[in-house]
């Protein structure tokens, strides 16, 4: 099968995708998190445990398949791209989590260097929210998260879900 050339849009998705896996990897390893900048101090922990760390690897397995049905458009059945703003939603779920997840007010640059799309993020102007639901515990977290592509501020809200 010959492999999908992404678009600029989709290319800008699939990091966003990247970056929050790594993001909930790490806060899950960690156990701690400490936010910087505007913030300034310690909000939250983890508390540690394998609720979360277990909830982190099922919520990558089951985002892991997502991102194929992209259309070659700025405007699919996941994404819709607003005047450089991003506002995305899905629902995910599978035999032992229901959640909901929405992404808000991310600003977002394009760089085209040798034909190749990269993407690159302001952190004054990114906020990057994620809200959902799993059966093991409460968090209240805001992470701090940098790499080669981005520098912004993640903020996790976990509620209570009963079957």
């Amino acid at each position: 099968m010959k492999k999908k050339v992404l678009t600029s849009a989709e290319a800008e998705v699939q990091q966003m995708g990247y970056t929050r896996r790594q993001a909930l990897k790490r806060i899950a390893k960690a156990g701690t998190v400490v936010a910087t900048g505007g913030l300034g101090a310690t909000l939250a922990a983890c508390g540690g445990g394998g609720g979360y760390s277990d909830y982190a690897n099922v919520y990558t397995d089951t985002y892991s398949d997502t991102y194929t049905p992209y259309s070659n458009s700025y405007t699919n059945y996941y994404v819709t791209y607003t005047n450089y703003y991003v506002t995305y939603s899905d629902t995910y779920t599978n035999n032992y989590t229901n959640y909901y997840v929405t992404y808000t007010n991310y600003y977002v640059t394009y760089t085209n260097q040798y034909t190749n799309y990269y993407v690159t993020y302001t952190n004054q102007y990114t906020n990057y929210y994620v809200t959902y639901t799993n059966q093991y515990t409460n968090y209240y977290v805001t992470y701090s998260y940098n790499n080669n592509y981005t520098n912004y501020y993640v903020v996790y809200t976990n509620y209570y879900v009963s079957y």
